[in-house]
């Protein structure tokens, strides 16, 4: 039987179910109804709470009235917790009464998908990078913004600089790599690719001190600054230094690299060191030892395939040798130690046809060298030496960035 059928009367047993199914249904409407009207209310009410507290939140910050800002802030956040505006009111207000962890705090409340929040974060790096001394927090916080916005160019930026600054050169080189696919790369950013094995910052140790500061025995700032106190990076001097040996100073340095070293003996940097060590000096068996006790991460490490391959070069495997230095021209195309080398060994086993094109990367591997590491910084690399670096990563096969490169060249003339 159909219910409420217009050309189906009701018998006198149906009228009953049916004047309560249409009580029911009334209930329902009216609940309904009362239900929506106190949504509309409440919106209302939040959006009117809302207007005026952004009114008084803006007059306050005007006002400097700053105590006065965090209060109505943190009302205005309990009514609208999902948006960032409350917090960034919020954590303006309590950097400006100096404290910079409340600051820290709210801006890592920041919720993401709001238009704001990559402005909050960005700040918020700020805070830890800076004031705070918490890098490696403040490198997170530049992952969380490239987790929403892959082309935030200064968040790679400044991702790509903590991870230089504290000698973490494969992270360095991989951001470089991805921020030179997605097109949100800058000029140094190729510079900080050619480089990852011999880039050096000039304000590392001092940064690198300060972190220890609030961070002591980290192993990561620790050894990065026991390396650039010894007045080189983790590959070799600057070139144009006067040699440092048999002096006070140099001694000093010494002995500090090995007493961390101690402490952490499979560090790549710190193996990165005693091996390049170790080869200038023709210690094989200590070299030997060293690649023996290098940790897995070292597989992707393209010096440890360099100093692998001087081992067996050293003992006279040249096939071996041979290998281990293409090994890593493949981990890093921009190794102009691993091409000289293999240079080497193509000679001296009479394998002529590729020796003049390994050297003649090799020797203008060299040259860029020496003349980004004289640069006053990374940023004022000029015009002529940025198409050399175009010129170079064709060479070496890297096409992919030699067409970025060369792109951005070409739309800046």
């Amino acid at each position: 039987m159909p219910w409420l059928a217009d050309d189906e009367p009701l018998t006198q047993e149906e009228l009953p179910q049916y004047r309560a199914r249409r009580r029911r249904l009334l209930v329902v409407i009216g609940m309904a109804v009362c239900l929506l009207a106190a949504w509309v209310g409440y919106w209302s009410l939040v959006a009117h709470r809302v207007r005026v507290l952004r009114a008084a939140c803006t007059a306050a910050r005007d006002a400097a009235q700053w105590a006065e800002l965090e209060a109505l802030a943190q009302r205005w956040i309990r009514w609208q917790p999902a948006r960032a505006m409350p917090w960034l009111f919020a954590a303006d207000a309590a950097q400006q009464l100096g404290d910079m962890q409340r600051a820290a705090e709210y801006l890592r409340q920041v919720p993401d998908g709001d238009p704001r929040t990559p402005e909050a974060l960005l700040q918020l790096s700020d805070l830890l990078f800076g004031s705070l001394h918490r890098p490696l927090e403040a490198a997170a916080v530049c992952e969380r913004i490239l987790a929403q916005d892959a082309w935030n160019i200064e968040a790679r930026r400044r991702l790509i600089f903590i991870y230089g600054v504290t000698l973490q050169r494969r992270p360095m080189m991989l951001q470089a790599r991805e921020a030179i696919d997605l097109g949100s790369e800058l000029p140094e950013t190729y510079i900080y690719l050619v480089g990852t094995d011999w880039i050096t910052f000039s304000n590392a140790y001092e940064l690198n001190t300060q972190w220890l500061q609030a961070d002591p025995g980290n192993e990561l700032f620790l050894v990065s600054q026991t390396i650039h106190f010894a007045g080189m990076s983790s590959e070799e001097e600057k070139p144009g230094e006067p040699d440092p040996s048999a002096t006070p100073r140099r001694v000093a340095q010494e002995q500090m690299l090995h007493q961390v070293f101690e402490r952490f003996p499979q560090n790549l940097e710190l193996l990165a060191h005693f091996l390049r060590e170790g080869c200038t000096n023709g210690d094989v068996q200590g070299v030997a030892e060293l690649l023996a006790r290098a940790p897995p991460e070292a597989v992707e490490d393209n010096r440890f395939w360099r100093f692998k391959g001087w081992l067996h070069a050293a003992t006279g495997e040249f096939g071996p040798a041979k290998a281990a230095y293409l090994q890593a021209l493949k981990h890093n195309p921009f190794d102009w130690r691993s091409q000289y080398e293999l240079a080497d060994v193509l000679r001296r086993t009479r394998q002529t046809e590729d020796v003049d094109k390994w050297a003649t990367l090799a020797v203008e591997g060299r040259a860029l060298w020496r003349e980004i590491l004289e640069l006053p910084d990374v940023q004022s690399a000029p015009p002529a030496l940025m198409e050399r670096i175009a010129k170079y990563a064709r060479a070496c096969g890297d096409n992919r960035v030699a067409d970025c490169l060369e792109y951005r060249l070409a739309a800046t003339k």
